[in-house]
């Protein structure tokens, strides 16, 4: 079952992040000097979008959605197919992977507008180094994503997207310990 797939993953990837915290906490990680509520919610609203493109890249497994519409950027011919709305929305593939393919969008535009909007707030910070890596990474793990759905998921192209979202995930969970006291 898919869903039982992205419970498993959600649940480890959560004890992943506890350990990251208190592992952090433990070695005294700086914390971000100055105050910007806004740069911490668009942050926090960031990494609640990439929690949930994981869950539904568990989906995509799952449910091996990325053998049905294996073509980018439209999905067989469309950029909405007709049947994403139909039916029960997570037994649905279209549906799962348009989600997953606009969520990949979203992500990588989002961190950019926030790294830009902010770059004064990350530069007083010294949140360069992380921003950066978030970016390298991202852009990284969307390349990814593309070529395995183009390729029709070749395993190596899969493991290294399903790595790379962990590295993803261990990088943007730092940066949310970084903007904690906010």
């Amino acid at each position: 079952s898919h869903i039982k797939l992205a419970l498993h993953l959600g649940t480890a990837f959560l004890i992943l992040a506890f350990i990251l915290w208190v592992f952090m906490g433990l070695y005294g990680t700086a914390r971000v000097s100055t105050r910007n509520s806004w740069a911490v919610f668009s942050y926090r609203l960031w990494f609640f979008l990439l929690s949930l493109q994981l869950i539904f890249g568990a989906f995509m497994a799952g449910l091996h959605a990325v053998l049905i519409y294996n073509t980018w950027p439209y999905m067989d011919g469309e950029i909405f197919p007709s049947s994403t709305f139909s039916g029960n929305l997570l037994e649905n593939i279209a549906f799962v992977q348009f989600t997953h393919r606009t969520l990949a969008i979203f992500l990588v535009c989002g961190f950019l507008l926030w790294c830009f909007k902010y770059k004064e707030y990350i530069k007083i910070n010294n949140l360069g180094k992380c921003s950066s890596l978030i970016l390298g990474v991202i852009f990284i793990q969307f390349i990814l994503g593309v070529s395995t759905l183009v390729n029709e998921v070749p395993l190596a192209a899969a493991l290294a997207h399903q790595i790379t979202a962990l590295v993803l995930w261990i990088i943007a969970v730092c940066m949310l310990y970084l903007l904690r006291n906010e």
